[in-house]
């Protein structure tokens, strides 16, 4: 199992990798030991800024995979007055107020914070064993503004730890969910696929079976409101104009399995509470595969190829950039210059009377250039 040496390790490493003062890093105690003193090498002297950890609480989930959760408390014990690990630092390197605050400390406690204020996923090993883990935490508090002469001078700064742990998990820190190529901020984030199933009762049978003839993908989405964001303000958009079948290419990725799809939002809700941030939640569901039905954003590109006729087995095409694409009914991440193969059925070739030809269609999340078997024709932008 990970000790919680591995976990301090990982932390003090982290710590140390942001902060920037010569002579200086952080110690992070797990284990019963003597703290660490300056050690001297010539002019140069390395001082340490220690924590104590301390587990607030642990447990594990039943089950057959090994599952827990941890909760730690770490007091860092932070210097007020500056430490002179250099024989050049100046008076001014070595005040202790500057403005009327106690510098050094607020340093201490800015470099605390930028490390623990997003979570992060870490992945340990045991021997022949794999975990996977989540770790987050709130920013540094410090615990008493008055000295403690006792402490040295120190003023200790507590952080709230929590490790949640699986053996061969996956982390949702480590799903990957897109909108149009862009990263989705979600708080919570439940895909969902439902089967339209026929009932049949078979004779000398007492239990009714079911045939799934057909299946939806959904998706609901709860996100901050934001603006940094696109799926916040699509969402938004939706919810006050109520625009239809807008379309929206959505990537998912969870442990690996993975999928495209082109997407409309059916349905939006923003919350609002007094102090607390606005919030939206909002589903899609995958698009109907008709082009003449779907409307286009800006920033995307629609098209079409122009075929000889309804009996083409196969197009094959490539594109100028990175792109997400929608290609007769179906949803694919394309990479630049490297060709896809499309298998067309006689029903993915659409007719066009005004022309008198044969079409096969194609959305891009973004413009590009696109070659083929066939010329391709751009109709918006």
């Amino acid at each position: 199992m990970i000790t919680t040496k591995q976990i301090s390790e990982y932390l003090e490493n982290g710590l140390n990798a942001l902060l920037d003062y010569e002579g200086l890093s952080f110690k992070i105690w797990a284990t019963a030991g003597e703290r660490e003193k300056p050690e001297r090498t010539g002019n140069a002297v390395q001082q340490f800024i220690n924590g104590n950890m301390r587990v607030a609480t642990s447990s594990l989930t039943p089950n057959i995979l090994v599952m827990g959760i941890n909760s730690f408390t770490i007091t860092f014990d932070v210097p007020v007055n500056p430490p002179k690990t250099r024989i050049t630092q100046t008076a001014e390197d070595l005040s202790r107020v500057r403005g009327g605050q106690y510098w050094f400390l607020l340093y201490v406690e800015s470099v605390i914070a930028a490390y623990f204020q997003k979570p992060k996923t870490v992945q340990w090993t045991d021997g022949e064993t794999t975990y996977d883990s989540t770790i987050s935490a709130g920013v540094g508090i410090p615990a008493d503004i008055d000295l403690s002469e006792w402490r040295g001078n120190t003023v200790p700064v507590d952080v709230y730890v929590d490790v949640n742990l699986g053996e061969g998990a996956v982390p949702s820190l480590s799903a990957v969910v897109e909108m149009d190529g862009i990263a989705v901020p979600y708080v919570s984030f439940v895909p969902e696929r439902a089967s339209q199933a026929d009932a049949a009762q078979y004779s000398n049978n007492e239990n009714t079976t079911s045939l799934a003839t057909s299946s939806a993908f959904v998706a609901e989405i709860a996100i901050p409101v934001n603006t940094l964001y696109s799926s916040s303000p699509s969402a938004l958009s939706y919810l006050f104009g109520g625009a239809l079948n807008v379309v929206h290419f959505l990537k998912v990725d969870i442990g690996g399995e993975s999928g495209v799809y082109l997407v409309t939002i059916t349905r939006a809700t923003s919350g609002l509470e007094m102090e607390k941030l606005a919030s939206a939640t909002f589903q899609v569901a995958e698009a109907v595969g008709d082009f003449d039905l779907l409307e286009i954003p800006e920033g995307f590109q629609a098209g079409y190829f122009e075929l000889p006729s309804s009996q083409i087995a196969s197009l094959t095409l490539s594109v100028s950039a990175d792109c997400l694409a929608w290609i007769a009914g179906k949803a694919y991440e394309m990479t630049a210059g490297t060709p896809l193969v499309v298998t067309l059925s006689p029903d993915d070739i659409v007719y066009d009377e005004d022309s008198d030809a044969y079409r096969v269609y194609m959305i891009t999340s973004t413009a590009v250039t696109v070659t083929g078997d066939y010329a391709f024709e751009v109709e918006n932008g």
